[in-house]
């Protein structure tokens, strides 16, 4: 495989989903050498996570020093049956651990998405240092899927996207709602990134940021959005598309204090990905698509 005038090349695994798909994009439209994976095949390498034996072949010519992002997780579900809940625990946890020692053997580089649901949402502020203590089925797989390994980086956060195929996510949710007026908790507290944003941090990671990085931490948490609510981005978001009549009632519900916080504040100041304004990151969301 020949590598563009980057001499990067990047392995977006789950490059049809909610993250994988914004990733795969960014990297493709900056012309690096990218490919993406799916369990479907069509544009992209078929790659299934439950078959990591057969799929890794797919994957044989990807040179050593490559990038992997994995964007392949499942979600959480309320009510979900066994069937499921084993389904999740394998993806979440205990895949990224197989995944990394595939990258060990191939000398490729592990970038890993984790989530705040590591911690309990009545936590109050989190650091990259705070013990996980997640209690519910997902929060649990996730916390167990971390790397904590040399050439890894895993990254704790949560998303902000568009998913127009699926239609999947809070922002989704809030378009295509044909209710007159949707409920916005103001008790639950937000702290996160939009899916441009986060696939900003990786090439950043890729163009140099992952060693300096790696030196420091192997787990860091990515929140250039600061302490928000879902009330406040479910109204900043309807506001950017007046077209819209769906109003927002601010109400509560199970409170939700958990914020992410980092350590590593200068770092993030340095590369300009720290303390967005989330007006300004929903536009770019919303004209990024």
């Amino acid at each position: 495989m020949n590598e563009t005038h980057h001499q990067k090349t990047v392995v977006v695994l789950g490059a049809d989903g909610f993250v994988g798909t914004e990733v795969f994009r960014h990297f493709q439209n900056k012309s690096y050498s990218v490919f993406g994976t799916s369990r479907h095949g069509k544009q992209h390498l078929f790659f299934d996570a439950n078959n990591l034996k057969e799929s890794s072949v797919h994957l044989d010519d990807i040179p050593k020093g490559a990038y992997i992002v994995n964007c392949i997780g499942s979600l959480k579900r309320e009510n979900a049956d066994s069937k499921y809940l084993e389904q999740m625990n394998y993806t979440n946890a205990l895949f990224p651990h197989l995944l990394y020692d595939l990258c060990k053997d191939h000398f490729w580089k592990f970038i890993h998405i984790s989530s705040d649901a590591v911690f309990q949402p009545n936590n109050d502020v989190c650091i990259e240092t705070t013990a996980t203590d997640a209690i519910e089925p997902y929060g649990r797989s996730k916390a167990l899927g971390e790397i904590h390994e040399s050439s890894a980086l895993t990254i704790r956060t949560s998303f902000l996207g568009r998913d127009s195929a699926h239609q999947k996510g809070l922002l989704e949710w809030a378009l295509h709602n044909t209710a007159s007026q949707i409920d916005g908790y103001s008790n639950q507290q937000w702290t996160g990134c939009t899916t441009p944003q986060f696939a900003q941090f990786c090439e950043y990671l890729i163009q140099g940021g992952f060693d300096s990085l790696t030196k420091m931490t192997n787990v860091v948490h990515f929140v250039p959005i600061q302490k928000t609510t879902k009330f406040d981005i479910l109204l900043t978001w309807l506001k950017l598309h007046p077209h819209i009549n769906t109003k927002v009632k601010e109400t509560t519900a199970i409170p939700i204090t958990r914020k992410l916080d980092t350590l590593y504040k200068d770092f993030f100041t340095e590369i300009h990905l720290y303390n967005t304004n989330l007006e300004t990151a929903l536009r770019e969301l919303k004209e990024d698509l």
